[in-house]
């Protein structure tokens, strides 16, 4: 009788030929772009050609809603909490790879460019296999690696999403953008990095008035307040914000738009000597075309139209009302469309939930301050009160030439 044995051979061959089926895959993976790996560095993420958003999921929900949906659920007070719980900061890039040996005691660099070659890049080092990064901006390829001693990852690219607003992350400064990404005059974008809105850089001055005299606390007009004390703001920045905000994103100039008792005692920028501070206080929206209001707007307009001022950061106390009167004012001028100066003014509330903060009371009363001037559309009726506060098509020329890429 014939008996079959399987010897111990027959599988030795069946694990090499698995260990070689292995390794082929391996290596058409490789060659295929399917692993990046080189020198012990393979890139995870963000995957190479993908587009990273750099809107939260319930930003840019929020945002991609018709005009109306978006009026309707501003009265829904459930809603806007919900829209600020979710905060008011960009989405933050998560960049991770994996060390195929043992990095355990190694550092890493992360090198991210706007360029292939890295001429001009920002690195993070860290010693760990992944780091976050914010404030890139909207619609750029990227391009980034990861240097460890001699080794060096491959390079790969991602693209920033096509959404507007660019929200800014300034450690301790709440409600940030760029006033730069959006699609404007004859298809151009407005430049990133050049203008940005805030809120105020420290709190408010705390001012205490003398009581009015008795006998004219019944008169028709009340004196002006007396101050009694004063004690200034608090900082909102500490000396590595202070740096990022002046050599990072290179603030020249700051326009504070506070009144004179909320910046009582100020006289330069918290920034330091090397910026520019220049306080113009703004009225009121119903007051913008007023005599008072149309020389307070022309006086900020005239930061914008020299270009040594820039970059340029202006707020007000919060960076809403005053900050979004300007930043209206500006994009329309830029030709901005008007959903996009819709959406500007109402991503303060990914900060600000407060009842408060609602179109009948301020925005449509920012939005009808143009009714007055002629024009078939709001960017139109806005080139018009620019030209009546007393600028030139020329200096119109001049702001769109700055601004614009």
């Amino acid at each position: 009788m014939a008996v079959l044995l399987l010897s111990k051979p027959s599988i030795d061959k069946t694990k090499t030929m698995k260990k070689l089926s292995l390794l082929l895959l391996f290596t058409a993976l490789l060659f295929s772009g399917c692993v990046s790996y080189r020198n012990g560095i393979r890139l995870d993420s963000p995957a190479n050609q993908s587009t990273v958003s750099l809107l939260t999921p319930v930003q840019a929900q929020f945002l991609a809603l018709t005009r109306e949906e978006r009026g309707r659920l501003f009265e829904d007070q459930e809603f806007r909490r919900h829209l600020t719980s979710q905060g008011c900061l960009p989405n933050p890039v998560t960049f991770a790879w994996t060390a195929w040996t043992d990095y355990t005691s190694q550092n890493f660099t992360i090198e991210i460019s706007l360029s292939p070659d890295f001429q001009e890049k920002i690195t993070i080092r860290t010693s760990k296999t992944s780091a976050t990064l914010s404030n890139l901006e909207i619609a750029r390829t990227y391009y980034w690696r990861v240097v460890s001693g001699t080794q060096v990852s491959p390079v790969w690219s991602f693209q920033t999403a096509d959404r507007t607003p660019r929200l800014m992350k300034i450690q301790g400064v709440p409600n940030c953008r760029d006033l730069g990404g959006y699609i404007a005059w004859n298809g151009k974008r407005v430049r990133q990095g050049i203008v940005f809105r805030s809120a105020a850089l420290n709190n408010d001055t705390v001012v205490t008035f003398k009581p009015a005299p008795e006998s004219e606390k019944t008169g028709e007009q009340a004196p002006p307040p007396v101050v009694k004390s004063f004690a200034l703001g608090k900082s909102r920045l500490n000396e590595v914000t202070k740096s990022y905000v002046r050599d990072v994103l290179g603030i020249h100039s700051e326009i504070d738009l506070r009144d004179e008792f909320a910046c009582l005692g100020m006289n330069a920028s918290l920034l330091g000597p090397s910026v520019r501070w220049f306080h113009l206080p703004l009225c009121p929206y119903d007051e913008l075309n007023t005599e008072q209001g149309k020389a307070a707007v022309a006086d900020i307009l005239r930061v914008f139209l020299d270009e040594n001022n820039y970059p340029i950061l202006f707020h007000g106390s919060d960076g809403k009302v005053r900050t979004g009167a300007v930043a209206f004012i500006v994009n329309a001028l830029l030709g901005v469309r008007e959903n996009e100066l819709y959406k500007d003014w109402e991503a303060t509330a990914f900060w600000d939930s407060t009842p408060a903060f609602n179109h009948k009371d301020l925005f449509r009363k920012l939005y009808r301050t143009f009714d007055a001037y002629p024009g078939q559309t709001i960017q139109e009726r806005v080139r018009m009160y620019f030209l009546a506060i007393g600028f030139t098509h020329e200096q119109l020329r001049r702001l769109r030439d700055l601004m614009l890429d």
